[in-house]
């Protein structure tokens, strides 16, 4: 749900635009006059937990070695094009998980890893022509070229500002990307 407060003080209770189609797409050919770029840290695409059971001191007779039990889960997220192991690489996030019950713990751990990973999001800050149509929680997408890459970015609108007495003045959009969609 989105939550949104409005200037004369009444709470507004909405579902979530959903992020499968944009109400708007701009480009540097149309609308969009700058967009920073912004450089990320490589993103995980194999999410690797490793556990075993707690073992109680109390547990073990003295003197003896406890049976070592040790569960691993691998999950990865190769079937999105932007993380596909042959273009992308193999980018491994390890994890530790010392208090599980079974391997089934481990192996949900490990997607909730990956989740919440994917999940992530980033905000970014575009200066666009005016564009009254926008209204907060629209889906827009964006095509930007920095000199010899292209970067394509879907987005909510979460904030913006723009003046109306003056239509020659950029509007500031501020979006926030979502890895997961």
């Amino acid at each position: 749900m989105v939550y949104r407060v409005t200037p004369d003080g009444v709470l507004h209770v909405t579902a979530p635009t959903p992020t499968d189609a944009a109400v708007a797409t701009y480009t540097g050919r149309d609308l969009l006059i700058s967009a920073n770029r912004r450089s990320r840290e490589r993103q995980p695409n194999r999410w690797m937990v490793t556990g075993s059971p707690k073992i109680d001191a109390s547990e073990r007779e003295a003197g003896e070695e406890p049976e070592e039990i040790k569960w691993a889960a691998v999950v990865d997220n190769w079937t999105d094009p932007r993380y596909r192991a042959d273009t992308y690489g193999v980018v491994t996030s390890s994890n530790t998980m010392d208090v599980a019950e079974s391997e089934d713990q481990i192996r949900e751990a490990a997607e909730t890893y990956m989740a919440s990973s994917l999940a992530a999001s980033e905000a970014r800050s575009l200066q666009i022509v005016t564009d009254p149509r926008l209204e907060l929680g629209d889906v827009v997408d964006v095509r930007v070229t920095h000199l010899n890459s292209s970067e394509s970015l879907r987005g909510r609108v979460t904030g913006y500002s723009m003046t109306l007495d003056d239509p020659a003045q950029v509007m500031r959009v501020d979006i926030e990307i979502q890895d997961g969609r």
